[in-house]
């Protein structure tokens, strides 16, 4: 191939951030876009995502075929208005505590590093 001297156009004036654009993307121009560019379609965080957002739309009774049509409508920026936010655990024993914090339950009576 023959680099060419004709200069590449210049893009129309942007009207999207790239986190807009980003937010944006639905199903199908996610898969087009992995396909495009690596050849096949990779289990991505916004996959897990929309497959469970099909088995959401199936349990209030869409076909397969509506629930598939929804999901892939989607915009990556609406994924998460389908879930419940995570509960945080802020009594996890197993979290590690910085030094330092006696006031906390997990850094009562332990040693004070020396300074």
């Amino acid at each position: 191939m023959t680099k060419s001297n004709t200069p590449t156009p210049k893009p129309a004036a942007p009207t999207m951030t790239l986190g807009e654009v980003m937010d944006s993307v639905n199903g199908q121009e996610e898969i087009d876009r992995w396909e495009a560019f690596l050849g096949s379609t990779p289990a991505t965080v916004n996959w897990f995502k929309r497959n469970s957002i099909f088995v959401l739309k199936r349990r209030e009774g869409l076909s397969v075929a509506d629930a598939k049509k929804f999901v892939l409508e989607l915009p990556v920026g609406e994924l998460d208005d389908y879930f419940a936010p995570d509960a945080e655990d802020e009594d996890d024993p197993d979290e590690p505590q910085p030094l330092g914090k006696p006031e906390t339950e997990a850094g009562k009576g332990a040693e004070q590093p020396e300074q």
